[in-house]
């Protein structure tokens, strides 16, 4: 932080957590609602011809397309993160956070044009703009990154982790209602869309007001150049530094097995347990309750005596169980007995994996990185919808159990390299950590 910045680092932390407190909101009301939207639309596929088709054929078709807009917001944002965190490295966290919050803005509207003049082209585009600025969110953890000291930055990282689940405690329910034209009769499928569009704006103005430039190695006489194969590059040179490698290749494996539940729950409870827009607000809700319990209280009180990987090595695990448990219940309110395992082990996951990568960085590189991890993260964001466009037609649970594999082999590939990654570890933590 530099130097004329009389704000303290607590205020500007609460400062951040609001703002993405208020951009989550708007992840938070898309995921409820696209899902339904789709599958129920009759005018965004009146070019298709279902005469001859059954309807299990329909739904799975319509599935298909969900998948499809899922991946293309996965990589657009494989393609904006890494160019983002590196600008902001040399041009400074702040005014690139902004343009970020402006630019998914403008994508959240031209996806609500796309509702309202049914047309699946604007979707898509509007998905790929949103997908594209929604890197920005790495440059939030890098200015968390630059505010921290190496003993709390676990702790801060959980804090904007838990912000992301308040979004989706509020978020998913507010999109049901925003949706529901018996409560308001101008409320439509895009009124979630439009009301993301102005969070998003929101947020952008929150961060312009509230939080100064961080990066006191911003170097503005050097010019970036945009190149949409940077993300490519910067997994390429990131891949090859053995101090970072290992625990990006865990952290692909982590996100590409835990995103067959995320992208495709709302499917699977929709097409197997035949739930609504506000079942599946109650649903999300809960997921995010449990997520901001996680990363507002358990994470503050383990990370006092546990390094983050010691809580990574046990939560990869239980991550992966929660993963094939999900597909155990046979009555919907079944499902929330074991839904808890997965947003509490990511919850726990998330800002510790983040930290181990944070600390084996430089601190001149840190947007690089952490634009790098988003990358990876975004990467894997894409796959698993392609795959689960074939393999959910043959059943619906194998996508979880796709999932569950993959984590539980990125638990095996972690403990294999256990001792190769870096901490930092509180007075309390285990001693015998440290050797």
């Amino acid at each position: 932080m530099s130097a004329n910045t009389p704000r303290s680092n607590t205020s500007i932390l609460i400062s951040l957590f609001i703002a993405v407190l208020v951009d989550m909101l708007g992840v938070g009301i898309v995921i409820v609602v696209m899902a339904p939207y789709i599958k129920d639309s009759e005018t965004l596929f009146a070019f298709k011809d279902f005469t001859n088709y059954t309807f299990e054929q329909i739904q799975n078709y319509k599935n298909g397309w969900y998948l499809a807009l899922i991946s293309v917001f996965g990589l657009a944002q494989f393609l904006g993160a890494p160019q983002l965190g590196g600008i902001s490295d040399q041009y400074g966290r702040k005014r690139v956070v902004i343009f970020t919050m402006v630019g998914g803005a403008f994508g959240y509207l031209i996806f609500s044009l796309g509702v309202v003049f049914a047309s699946l082209p604007m979707l898509f585009i509007g998905r790929f703009i949103t997908g594209f600025n929604s890197g920005g969110v790495s440059i939030l953890y890098s200015i968390i990154s630059d505010l921290s000291t190496p003993e709390n930055k676990a702790r801060n990282f959980g804090i904007l982790g838990a912000a992301f689940g308040l979004g989706f405690i509020v978020g998913p329910a507010l999109g049901a209602v925003l949706a529901d034209e018996t409560i308001v009769s101008w409320f439509t499928d895009s009124t979630p869309f439009f009301s993301a569009m102005m969070l998003s704006l929101i947020s952008g103005v929150l961060i312009f007001l509230t939080v100064p430039e961080t990066n006191v190695y911003a170097k503005t006489s050097k010019k970036i150049k945009l190149n949409l194969l940077q993300g490519v590059q910067n997994i390429n040179v990131a891949f090859r530094d053995p101090k970072v490698s290992t625990i990006l290749i865990v952290l692909f494996l982590v996100y590409l097995g835990f995103t067959f539940f995320t992208q495709f729950s709302s499917v699977y409870l929709i097409d197997v347990f035949g739930v609504d827009q506000k079942e599946l607000g109650k649903f999300f809700t809960f997921v995010g309750a449990v997520l901001v319990f996680t990363q507002f209280i358990i994470i503050r009180v383990l990370t006092k005596y546990f390094s983050s990987r010691q809580i990574v090595a046990v939560v990869l695990l239980s991550l992966s169980c929660g993963l094939f448990l999900f597909i155990v219940p046979q009555e919907y309110k079944q499902i929330f007995l074991v839904a808890s395992i997965m947003p509490m082990s990511f919850g726990l996951m998330q800002p510790n994996m983040l930290n181990i990568i944070s600390n084996s960085a430089g601190k001149e590189i840190q947007g690089q990185i952490l634009g790098i991890q988003q990358s990876v993260r975004s990467l894997a964001f894409t796959i698993p919808p392609l795959i689960s466009i074939p393999i959910s037609a043959l059943d619906s649970r194998l996508p979880n159990i796709a999932g569950g594999i993959i984590v539980l082999l990125s638990w095996i590939i972690f403990l294999v390299n256990y001792k190769k990654f870096k901490i930092v570890t509180h007075p309390r933590q285990n001693a015998s950590d440290q050797k």
